[in-house]
């Protein structure tokens, strides 16, 4: 939510009012009013406040809602061909989701894979389908962002456990014994 800098300044003369005072002797103060200074010459500040959001994105985000929710009721009362137009028309968000999972799982590996992410894109909608009951337009989110959680879980269970290579040179102590014993070795005879 956007606050109008207007408050503010109300705000900071309400404060002054109350004979509460700045901690940092005015700098701040200074600051604060050549910020509001600089927002008046652009006319930010004006009656009528700038329009942010562009009505037609709206638009069509709206749309974009009204048909995920008669897709999603479709699934639900068990039509496959909603399920298959659901994918069809909305897999660049599911997978746009899946590759974010992958990131934070490290796994560039499987980032730059496109059949496997398409694997696991699939297997996403096939949560979205077998949770489908469980989700409400009323909610305000998503289907792929409310079961969020769930595609998570199934991409790391497809993915696996984060695993990382052994470097045996780190536990190589030259002479073919490991690190660890060479280790122990050292630290028995500094004593």
């Amino acid at each position: 939510m956007l606050h109008d800098p207007r408050d503010l300044k109300d705000e900071r003369h309400a404060a002054e009012e109350d004979g509460l005072q700045d901690m940092n002797d005015g700098e701040f103060e200074d600051g604060y009013q050549d910020g509001l200074d600089h927002l008046e010459d652009f006319g930010y500040l004006d009656e009528d406040p700038i329009q942010f959001e562009d009505p037609e994105e709206n638009e069509d985000r709206a749309k974009d809602r009204a048909r995920i929710a008669e897709l999603m009721a479709g699934i639900v009362g068990g039509d496959d061909a909603a399920w298959v137009a659901l994918v069809e028309e909305f897999a660049h968000r599911v997978r746009f989701k899946v590759l974010g999972i992958l990131r934070d799982m490290g796994r560039i590996d499987l980032v730059q894979d496109d059949m496997e992410v398409d694997g696991m894109v699939m297997e996403a909608f096939l949560v979205i389908r077998h949770k489908a009951a469980s989700w409400s337009p009323d909610g305000g989110a998503l289907p792929w962002n409310y079961m969020f959680r769930a595609i998570k879980a199934k991409v790391s269970e497809i993915v696996g456990h984060r695993t990382a290579e052994l470097n045996d040179e780190i536990f190589d102590g030259g002479d073919g014994s490991t690190g660890v014993a060479n280790a122990t070795t050292r630290s028995r005879s500094s004593t």
